[in-house]
């Protein structure tokens, strides 16, 4: 078997490879490509859309791509309000994917890691996904490139243990309120009835009391 042969059949098919992808690394589209960037923003309760606006997440977030020469179209903002980053299950996200697979932008900018997960199987799936197909994931509060290097394994950790913690501590809450007869909702269940403070049976108390009607 003539090996040099071989060996010089599968040079000549990196050379081809190598070549068709600078090529594309040059064309038009993707030099356009590399400029454009696309934003997340995410809130997950009122309190939050309080405390942790979507228009502060934007205005940081631009403030980042304005600085470095990035360019981001009103299409390639997606918001999801009200929606959890324990799964995907979020239409904005899900849109998002699409998007970058389509190759509309290079960058993602995120306010914090938190706001696109919180859960490090996914951002670490996420992650590799978008590697991938040459997309970087920017957080412009925590100033890092999301990557699957320690660091952002031990962030990603973090933000799903606070998530987990905060479940334990609402529903800890909600059972002392249980126990003190603090009621936790609008309706009171059948043969129940609600006392207001400072009512009869309620006169010294701070918070609506659930008694048997």
């Amino acid at each position: 078997m003539d090996t040099s042969n071989i060996l010089k059949g599968l040079e000549n098919k990196q050379m081809r490879a190598a070549r068709k992808s600078k090529e594309k690394e040059s064309s038009p589209e993707e030099l356009q490509r590399k400029t454009k960037a696309a934003l997340y923003l995410r809130v997950s309760s009122d309190m939050q859309r309080e405390n942790f606006s979507i228009s502060a997440q934007k205005e940081e977030c631009l403030r980042y791509i304005n600085e470095h020469g990035y360019t981001v179209a009103e299409k390639n903002i997606y918001i999801d309000e009200a929606y959890t980053a324990k799964n995907e299950n979020r239409p904005a996200f899900q849109q998002l994917l699409v998007d970058a697979h389509a190759g509309e932008f290079s960058l993602i900018v995120a306010h914090k890691m938190d706001r696109l997960q919180r859960n490090l199987r996914l951002m670490l799936a996420m992650t590799e996904e978008l590697k991938k197909i040459n997309v970087t994931l920017y957080c412009v509060h925590q100033h890092m490139e999301v990557t699957d290097d320690l660091i952002c394994k031990i962030l990603a950790a973090i933000s799903e243990d606070y998530l987990k913690n905060l479940a334990d501590e609402v529903a800890k809450g909600k059972r002392q309120s249980c126990r003190e007869g603090i009621f936790i909702g609008s309706t009171p269940p059948f043969g129940y009835k609600l006392l207001k403070p400072g009512f009869p049976g309620n006169e010294h108390g701070k918070h609506r009391k659930l008694v048997p009607d």
